[in-house]
């Protein structure tokens, strides 16, 4: 069995519940462990794994809207209750993917930048502009993406939502979740981090608005950039998935009762 680190779990699901008011006995419980069962696990300062603690984890998981590798792998204890929230939107959306409630699609950057070229449609993150080429003595177009939290990122992947959520004018609005090469320091050449937005489009009229909902480095925000890695493989596991829109199962439904 995988070893688990107790101390590291314990405090995690430990400050969760105190923050959202919830027993720690009231977790062990629904996992049919008896009242106490972590804390005493946890004084043995060891590594383990067994069915009764798995129980645990996976009840504490759904109780505070946190992923499973979130609790195992990664330090919440310090986290602002701003991280904290950011940390169960993305969990919620990790959990509707994998159940198939919420569809994504793959990005390219280079069908994006040969979209953009040919004038069939922009993305809000990339962007176009005159760039002098002395070899040939001319203009031309560069498409570069445009990171809202570092200009020196460059793109690892990007993939966005079929859809999100309607509210008031705004529909059509999309999660963009994009994993980039960003510079290192002086141990490391680089590295690794998640860049998640949401993107709107005005029923009414052309208007469009991109909000940064945040930005997460491998070596400085373990806990979200663990929680967007799922999320970015199970998003990816389902742009490869078969889907339809409404419209087009009705069509569908419409030929096949025909």
């Amino acid at each position: 069995m995988n070893t688990i680190n107790l101390t590291v779990v314990y405090n995690n699901i430990k400050t969760l519940s105190k923050k959202l008011n919830i027993r720690m006995s009231e977790i062990e419980e629904d996992a049919g462990v008896s009242p106490g069962y972590m804390s005493r696990l946890a004084q043995k300062n060891g590594d383990t794994a067994n069915t009764a603690l798995l129980g645990v984890i996976a009840s504490a998981s759904k109780k505070l809207s946190v992923s499973i590798e979130s609790l195992l792998f990664s330090d919440v204890s310090n986290m602002s209750p701003e991280e904290e929230k950011m940390l169960q939107f993305i969990t919620k959306l990790l959990d509707d993917t994998e159940k198939g409630k919420f569809h994504w699609k793959q990005d390219s950057e280079e069908s994006i930048k040969e979209n953009i070229d040919k004038k069939m449609g922009s993305h809000p993150l990339f962007v176009t502009e005159k760039s002098y080429a002395p070899d040939i003595d001319a203009y031309m177009d560069i498409t570069f993406f445009d990171s809202k939290y570092n200009q020196s990122a460059s793109v690892l992947g990007t993939i966005r939502s079929t859809q999100f959520i309607k509210q008031n004018e705004w529909t059509n609005s999309e999660i963009i979740l994009v994993r980039t090469k960003i510079p290192g320091t002086s141990s490391y050449m680089h590295d690794e981090a998640f860049e998640l937005y949401i993107y709107q489009k005005s029923i009414a009229s052309d208007k469009t608005k991109l909000i940064p909902l945040c930005n997460a480095e491998k070596r400085k925000k373990e806990a979200l950039f663990n929680a967007l890695d799922s999320l970015y493989d199970a998003a990816g596991t389902s742009s490869r998935n078969m889907s339809f829109d409404q419209e087009t199962e009705n069509l569908i439904d419409k030929y096949l009762f025909s």
